[in-house]
């Protein structure tokens, strides 16, 4: 599997990951009672961001009372 496992990442470290990923997919395919579920989610998801970082985050900015940001760019006078 190795999804987003670096690769320099030790042998052990890459296998607990794919262990991990393969933990989310058995969730995902109901393999799990749904009482473990979220607990199996939680470990995997601390295992899989200790050897493969944390996943990007979506960041959004806005301007004032939410509105759009307006951005001006000034070049000069052009003289």
């Amino acid at each position: 599997m190795s999804l987003r496992v670096p690769a320099s990442a030790e042998p052990a470290a890459k296998a607990l990951a794919d262990r991990a990923f393969q933990r989310v997919v058995d969730v995902l395919e109901e393999r799990v009672g749904f009482q473990q579920a979220g607990h199996v989610l939680k470990a995997a998801t601390i295992i899989r961001e200790e050897v493969c970082g944390p996943l990007a985050q979506k960041l959004e900015h806005s301007g004032p009372d939410g509105q759009a940001l307006s951005i001006t760019i000034d070049l000069g006078a052009g003289k």
